[in-house]
């Protein structure tokens, strides 16, 4: 098994290419957990059973903040102003995608946006976590 670490990952947030101002990302696939518990004679009377319900994912990510260019705070500020769910990509490597390059997309809303926290002398960084509207797609091919 090969080892992996994270180094030179993609994120395409609206379709623009945001990669190097992230510091970290999140993808986080969920389902909801619905519980169809009834009463039984057999062995697993003494455990719950669970239906998977809807897909409820999310994509965090942290960036380091740009108020100068047309990026970080520009991108991030119009997407949460206006509400809508935009298409959000992500990929372990820069490289094309492929069975060891998956690529997971999605779209989703920016409901909190907080363009800045931090205190004097700290690393100007933003997080913006998106509600997935849609399903998730594993992409292993282009």
């Amino acid at each position: 098994m090969a080892a992996y670490y994270i180094v030179t990952g993609f994120v395409e947030i609206n379709s623009v290419d945001l990669t190097t101002y992230v510091k970290s990302s999140s993808v986080d696939l969920r389902r909801d957990q619905i519980d169809d518990t009834a009463l039984s004679t057999s062995a697993t009377a003494n455990s719950h059973s669970v239906l998977a319900g809807l897909q409820n994912n999310e994509m965090t990510f942290e960036f380091k903040q740009d108020f100068a260019s047309a990026k970080v705070d520009a991108t991030l500020y119009a997407i949460w102003n206006g509400s809508s769910a935009v298409p959000l990509v992500w990929r372990g490597t820069q490289a094309a995608i492929g069975a060891t390059n998956p690529e997971y997309q999605m779209s989703g809303k920016l409901l909190d946006y907080s363009p800045i926290s931090g205190a004097v002398g700290d690393e100007a960084l933003t997080t913006a976590t998106f509600t997935v509207t849609t399903i998730a797609t594993r992409a292993t091919s282009a």
